[in-house]
């Protein structure tokens, strides 16, 4: 009860017989289920700061709903969404926007109201006849709360506040990046809805979606793909697409495509033809390699001879002959130079010569691209307006442009380009998006990031910075790269300074913290950490975000603790926030936050939440299957996560019997364990690529969680065996 805004509480002030203190408990006097299931869907959007809010109140004569949203704009939407859905049977028809509270029992709830939100609000009543009729304020609770369904699901397009695009964006990366697939699916709408990125780089966002979900044949088979690489393809595309190919049809290291025949997999490389018509801009590195192999065999299928002269000399052996031998093309050696550029003294004055030369421009090298650039810009201005007439040749001037463009191609000249007071935060944002998964790594040094923010760095950029970290922490786990952990400290800090902490912003601080603690950290690191995530979870009040919560107490748990105060301070911020809505907690999340007050201030610290009762829980409890005698195995290198996800399991599902391994190679008790559980939770955050190989060999189900704590490895198991 903590936690309750102070505008609501006087909203349910004496004159409203209805009280938070029975809807939100489960002590003696408490409502009764049925009331609950009414009334909390319309009180929980107040309760999270959600909108919109609609909220019920009554006396012994009136029963009210009040509506509200967040600008005039949209209460205006919300009026005619309410009288399409309500109608008029069971309400008062009039659904004027008060601005002003009215006279007579409801003066202080409106008074409240509108202190808290002066945009006014709508007044539903139930009609006279209505108000002891059970069968009506049914009907009325059950459509006010599809009301609030309805108007959030609506199209991001009428919404009269557009989010920063940046946040959109970052929020996009994140879920893609966690696999949360009908989040990212609903940020990639909104960033349609928005209108800030073009159709281009909304298609590479789609298709990087795909390939981060290995959906490859939807990445390949995407009916707007043939149109983007009719010219010169960028490069993430390139990799993305050789990616694809090399997975869906020619094995690890490109090498199984000698167990199929040329005319078997020739369609599917010829679908894509001008993939295979164009030299990848891609470095002669050991792990560009295999994209060269997937390219050289589609080329070999297109039966371009010449093109192999650009391949690597790394591969210009045994491995190309092989390629040869197995296309039946012709075997010659390739220790020719590769064909040099396009080389004119004049620039070309007919568009027939224009778009020969510009044709050509598809096998150029990345160190040749800039000469086209050089040559467009001294044709004739006609000629070239005339050749943008024409799809084709508009495309290759317009990817010519854009590769011989200065571009960011590094962490540190992005970092460089954002302190620019001047700098299109939103273009920089995009190009985190598109391109950033494929910097080196050394486009990063640390001490130049650290220096750069010592400067007077503009504070306009820091939410920038912010929505770049999702990118950021998934380059530095592609590339294996840690940081200091007084680094992390500022990237923490930047999460610190948001006045409002979304649901985004606690999994970055729980990402940021796991890699802050697994470096060396000084107690002063420690002190300084757990005070800048007390402020977070201070702006963290909503339900939404308890999960994310107890997996950062979690960390704390599992790492050396450098300050026993700070532990204990961080988790008493958090027992704070749930004990204000234990109410509203499930048997299983209750479970969760009972075990770890146990594992953060010893026996007896799971007191301080209220005691369940048989009549408060039974229903939600009698949810979960009966598994006795089951087998459940958990494999997890977090020791302290796997422990204390048995003890639950353990509490939660009666004669369940849960084994743990945190071996970090093939052992035989893994592989048994494997074989012989019914249910295995596999912690893919904590564990090692031998274990993983040894468990998926032995059984296709796995249990997934979402991230390295004991509650994430709880509801993953639970939705696994209700679903």
């Amino acid at each position: 009860m903590n936690n309750i805004p102070s505008w609501l509480r006087a909203f349910f002030g004496e004159n409203n017989l209805l009280s938070l203190e029975k809807l939100l408990s489960d002590a003696p006097g408490a409502y009764a289920a049925e009331q609950k299931s009414a009334l909390l869907p319309l009180v929980e959007s107040a309760l999270n700061g959600e909108w919109p809010i609609i909220l019920p109140w009554c006396d012994r004569q009136h029963w009210v709903f009040f509506a509200m949203a967040e600008d005039e704009r949209t209460l205006q939407e919300l009026t005619k969404v309410i009288n399409a859905r309500l109608g008029s049977a069971d309400v008062n028809p009039d659904r004027r926007i008060y601005l002003s509270p009215t006279s007579g029992p409801t003066l202080a709830a409106e008074t409240a109201l509108l202190e808290h939100n002066p945009t006014g609000f709508i007044r539903i009543e139930l009609l006279e006849g209505k108000r002891e009729d059970k069968q009506a304020k049914t009907r009325v609770f059950a459509a006010l709360k599809e009301v609030i369904d309805l108007f959030r699901l609506r199209p991001s397009l009428v919404r009269t506040r557009k989010r920063p695009f940046g946040r959109i964006l970052s929020d996009f990366m994140l879920a893609t990046n966690q696999k949360e697939v009908e989040a990212s699916n609903n940020f990639l709408q909104e960033l349609r809805d928005n209108g800030l990125l073009s159709k281009r780089n909304l298609l590479l966002l789609e298709l990087q979606q795909a390939g981060k979900w290995q959906n490859w044949d939807a990445l390949l088979n995407h009916k707007d793909l043939p149109d983007l690489i009719r010219g010169r393809i960028p490069l993430s595309l390139t990799r993305l697409l050789l990616a694809a190919y090399q997975h869906r049809y020619l094995g690890h290291d490109a090498l199984s495509y000698t167990q199929e025949t040329p005319s078997n997999l020739r369609p599917a490389f010829l679908a894509l033809q001008p993939l295979f018509m164009q030299v990848p801009l891609l470095g002669s590195e050991e792990e560009e390699l295999n994209a060269w192999r997937s390219w050289a065999i589609g080329v070999a299928l297109a039966g371009e001879q010449t093109l192999l002269n650009m391949m690597p000399d790394a591969l210009k052996s045994g491995w190309l002959q092989e390629l040869q031998h197995w296309a039946e093309l012709k075997i010659t050696g390739y220790d020719t130079p590769a064909p040099s550029p396009v080389s004119l003294s004049l620039p070309p004055t007919t568009l027939e010569s224009l778009a020969s030369y510009l044709q050509t421009s598809l096998t150029a090298t990345a160190e040749t691209l800039q000469s086209y650039a050089e040559m467009l810009s001294t044709i004739d201005p006609q000629l070239l307006d005339q050749a943008q007439k024409t799809p084709l040749l508009e495309t290759l001037i317009e990817s010519i442009s854009r590769f011989a463009d200065a571009s960011i191609i590094g962490w540190d000249n992005w970092f460089s380009r954002l302190r620019d007071p001047d700098a299109d935060r939103n273009a920089l944002m995009q190009i985190v998006a598109l391109e950033s998964e494929h910097w080196p790594a050394t486009s990063f040094q640390e001490l130049a990031f650290v220096h750069l923010l010592a400067q007077d760095f503009p504070l306009h950029a820091f939410s920038t910075l912010r929505n770049a970290m999702p990118a950021f922490i998934e380059w530095l786990g592609k590339n294996q790269l840690q940081l200091q952990s007084t680094t992390w400290l500022k990237w923490m800090d930047v999460l610190a300074m948001e006045q409002s902490v979304s649901q985004a912003d606690i999994k970055l601080a729980v990402m940021a913290t796991d890699r802050f603690l697994q470096g060396s950290v000084s107690q002063e690191a420690y002190q300084q950490s757990g005070a800048m995530l007390e402020l977070i979870v201070e702006r963290a009040s909503s339900f939404r975000n308890l999960s994310a919560l107890g997996e950062l107490i979690e960390l704390f748990l599992d790492a050396p603790v450098q300050d026993r105060a700070t532990l204990t301070s961080l988790w008493l911020s958090v027992q704070s926030f749930v004990s204000g809505i234990w109410a509203r907690l499930d048997p299983t999340t209750r479970t969760v936050m009972r075990n770890l007050a146990t594992d953060v201030l010893g026996e007896g610290a799971e007191r301080v939440f209220p005691a369940e009762k048989d009549s408060g829980t039974a229903d939600a409890e009698d949810e979960l299957p009966d598994l006795s005698g089951a087998r459940v195995a958990i494999y997890s290198l977090t020791e302290g996560a796997a422990r204390r996800a048995k003890q639950m399991l353990e509490t939660l599902f009666a004669g369940i019997r849960v084994e743990i391994c945190h071996a970090h190679t093939a052992t035989d008790k893994l592989v048994n364990q494997a074989k012989q559980a019914d249910y295995f939770i596999f912690s893919a955050g904590s564990a090692t690529h031998q274990a993983f190989y040894a468990v998926s060999a032995q059984r296709r189900h796995l249990i997934y969680p979402t991230g390295k704590g004991a509650g994430s490895m709880l509801n993953a198991f639970i939705a696994h065996v209700q679903h």
